[in-house]
């Protein structure tokens, strides 16, 4: 029968032979319980070609997987399982819907399907994200996977507290089976503990920060009751104690002016909702001034990405322009941010100020960010009398 198959198919007999042995071979070699042996003797493979065998079964699915679970801290014969928040219950998963979202918005809900990251793949980094947020947490606070990932436990109203107990679930979920050695049993015991004991350090460093916060709000308190006299003193005994010079603050990183108007309108949580004040002020304030410098107007839909990031390095082209022939080497968003400033209080931008205007009065912009924060450049004055004075009849 598989003769008459091949000869209408066109194959040769040889080429159907050896497709199935090898194909035959590395497939039954992907069972762990399936010795050599038997897959040579159901073969029918005699001692001339047991070489050959040994060529189809070796470097396949079942060795990679040996190799890679040693490197991971398991034995070769373990049977890991897959972290997933499907393992919670449906309210939290809700609640981790909305938080997932947030995190991955930028590879998920885009036009072009192949783009987008699978929702499967997603639950999984989220789930190991959450159990490992302890970890993470007591190795730096202040790292930018801990900083996006508080964003967005805030924008998405889940309290710290939910976020540890998740992590703990998730690690009992992910614990793995008895082992029949007690070298093993002893292994991922203390695995289990270094987790419980980085949860138990997140919960007291947060009922410190609770205390502290108590403490403040007793000692203003008491000190609403004390003389003024009695707080003058106290004040100035508490100076002379703190004279221990302050740490260095690290410098950031260079923000570009195109990366600033990208995340302005392209990040979720937004910029203009962020708690972080001094950002939000000062992305605020550069894209104004990006804004100024596109002749023409624009129109801007978050949803494109391509055109946002266009009309950003189109402004941020037209902006060091203008800094280079005043010969400022400025790029980064804070310094172009602190040269164009004086430049706007002398009336230097008033004329482009004034045609950005126009341009929002003829409808020529279509700017998605709140109205609040669209027009908050002013005049400084001799233009605006220039243009009043055209307009008079």
């Amino acid at each position: 029968m598989l003769k008459r198959i091949a000869e209408q198919a066109g194959a040769t007999p040889d080429l159907i032979s050896h497709s199935f042995s090898r194909g035959g071979a590395q497939h039954a070699n992907g069972d762990d319980r399936l010795a050599a042996q038997s897959i040579f003797d159901r073969g029918a493979w005699d001692m001339a070609k047991t070489n050959k065998a040994f060529a189809y079964i070796t470097n396949t699915a079942r060795e990679d997987r040996k190799v890679a679970r040693v490197l991971s801290g398991w034995t070769a014969d373990d049977v890991p399982a897959m972290v997933d928040v499907a393992a919670l219950d449906h309210a939290s998963r809700e609640r981790l819907g909305r938080f997932q979202v947030l995190l991955f918005g930028s590879c998920t809900g885009l036009n072009q399907q192949p783009l987008n990251v699978s929702i499967k793949v997603l639950s999984v980094l989220t789930a190991y994200l959450i159990r490992y947020y302890p970890q993470l947490k007591e190795l730096s606070p202040s790292a930018p996977i801990i900083t996006r990932v508080e964003e967005c436990l805030v924008a998405a109203g889940i309290p710290i507290a939910d976020m540890l107990a998740w992590s703990v679930a998730l690690d009992n979920e992910a614990a793995p089976p008895a082992q029949e050695k007690h070298q093993h049993e002893a292994q991922h015991h203390c695995s289990k503990l270094d987790h419980l004991l980085a949860v138990i350090q997140e919960l007291t460093a947060m009922n410190k920060a609770l205390a502290a916060r108590v403490t403040i709000v007793e000692a203003a308190l008491v000190k609403s009751k004390k003389a003024p006299q009695e707080i003058a003193e106290e004040d100035t005994t508490r100076e002379s104690l703190d004279q221990e010079p302050k740490p260095k603050r690290i410098k950031n990183q260079v923000t570009h002016l195109s990366a600033a108007w990208y995340e302005w309108y392209t990040r979720v949580p937004r910029v203009w909702d962020s708690l972080d004040r001094q950002k939000k002020s000062e992305s605020r304030h550069v894209v104004a001034f990006m804004k100024i410098f596109l002749v023409g107007g624009f129109a801007l839909d978050t949803r494109v990405e391509d055109q946002v990031r266009d009309a950003g390095r189109r402004a941020e082209g037209a902006v060091l322009a203008i800094l280079k022939s005043r010969n400022v080497n400025a790029k980064g968003a804070g310094g172009v941010l602190s040269a164009l400033r004086p430049l706007h209080k002398s009336g230097v931008l008033d004329e482009r100020i004034v045609a950005y205007k126009r341009l929002i009065t003829v409808g020529s912009i279509v700017d998605p960010a709140p109205a609040d924060t669209q027009d908050i450049l002013a005049i400084v004055g001799h233009v605006l009398e220039v243009d009043q004075m055209h307009n008079t009849p």
